[in-house]
């Protein structure tokens, strides 16, 4: 029993550092976006929300790291999917902006 439980202990520890590292990745993804996105009037407010959400997921990855490093795994998979999730939402969102800016050109 006790091999199992170390078993699915490590498991969901590699899945969290592993979803911690692709959730790195996509905050440095969401940034090089920023920096592409339009800037006019509208484009400015939506860079200040998207900037202060990203900000809270980096928060987030430092939490988890902490978690990681305490051993607390479940919990830091749970918080690094919700980061994960949201950076990727994110990048999304500058995407399509990008995507739009370009058609209009």
């Amino acid at each position: 029993m006790k091999t199992n439980a170390g078993i699915k202990k490590e498991e969901v520890k590699n899945e969290a550092q592993q979803t911690l590292a692709a959730a790195t990745t996509l905050v440095a993804e969401v940034k090089e976006l920023i920096l592409k996105a339009p800037k006019g009037k509208e484009g400015k407010e939506a860079l200040e929300a998207i900037n202060s959400d990203l900000a809270l997921v980096e928060a987030s990855l430092a939490e988890v790291s902490t978690l990681i490093n305490n051993g607390d795994y479940l919990t830091a998979l749970d918080k690094v999917k919700a980061a994960n999730d949201k950076a990727a939402s994110l990048k999304a969102e500058l995407e399509e902006a990008i995507a739009k800016k370009s058609m209009k050109k």
